[in-house]
């Protein structure tokens, strides 16, 4: 991304986003992104898609080529643990837990079925969103969280909404989706197994849901789109083109094997979940 569509871009939210303390153009940006410069916390990696290798600089460790793909990373386990220090926040899902038992009716997630079952007081639910966005040829692809158990009035407030990963690449994701989301996962294994202290007591954090449209899908768990000729993940059918369409004639296949060894939304989704479960 260069500096005139930053600035371009950075006009464009100022109109959803009037506030004072919002960046509208790159001077300001900048002086904002000084912290970023002694937050330990914000890190960028370089990714190699020859030798597939995560590196800290731009010069790949292995090849020793340049390198051009980029993402950066904020320490999930940094964000929940200052989002859930602050007070109101947390008054907030303290008093949203208390609700799990209090009502037999369906109002909200926490009076689901699900939910009682695999959900306590100490145990945290979150819901997973990726998408990618285009700007003047630029591509992004974004993973942002959300904790479902504050009320819904302020689930989806942009304050409430955490921002791990970012991935910049000028051309197509040709990269290796599944190598770029480890340091992500390690550290939800920890918020899963181990959990956060907070305010005297130990939280851990399921996941509840996963929200992606049907490419940032594909991408995240290794499969091929709708309009491939592989494109089923519950069978190996192999479709034949026909006109502007792909069919399946025949109906009769073996039955796919998910990869939960190598790829981390399945491995990760096989311990969090089940097939009685919603994802």
């Amino acid at each position: 991304m260069n500096f005139q569509t930053l600035n371009d871009l950075l006009n464009f939210l100022y109109l959803f986003n009037k506030d004072d303390s919002f960046p509208r153009n790159i001077y300001q940006f900048k002086k904002e992104i000084n912290y970023c410069k002694t937050n330990e916390n914000i890190k960028k990696y370089y990714v190699c898609n020859i030798c597939n290798l995560i590196n800290k600089t731009q010069i790949c460790d292995k090849c020793k080529s340049k390198l051009k793909d980029y993402f950066i990373y904020n320490s999930i386990i940094s964000l929940i643990n200052e989002k859930l220090n602050e007070k109101y926040f947390f008054e907030n899902l303290k008093k949203y837990k208390k609700k799990i038992n209090s009502t037999n009716y369906l109002g909200d997630i926490n009076t689901s079925t699900k939910y009682k079952k695999y959900f306590n007081e100490n145990t945290i639910a979150y819901c997973m969103n990726c998408d990618g966005i285009t700007i003047k040829k630029n591509n992004l692809i974004v993973i942002f969280i959300q904790i479902l158990d504050i009320d819904s009035s302020n689930r989806y407030k942009k304050e409430n909404v955490l921002l791990p990963m970012i991935f910049f690449k000028k051309e197509k994701f040709k990269f290796n989706f599944n190598l770029v989301t480890q340091i992500l996962f390690e550290e939800l294994k920890y918020l899963q197994n181990i959990g956060i202290k907070i305010f005297e007591e130990i939280y851990f954090f399921k996941i509840y849901t996963i929200i992606a449209d049907l490419p940032a899908r594909c991408k995240m768990l290794d499969c091929i789109q709708f309009n491939g000729y592989n494109s089923c993940n519950f069978c190996n059918i192999t479709g034949k083109h026909d006109g502007k369409k792909i069919i399946f004639p025949n109906l009769i296949n073996t039955e796919r094997i998910s990869d939960t060894k190598t790829n981390n939304f399945k491995k990760y989704l096989n311990i969090n979940l089940n097939k009685d479960n919603c994802y």
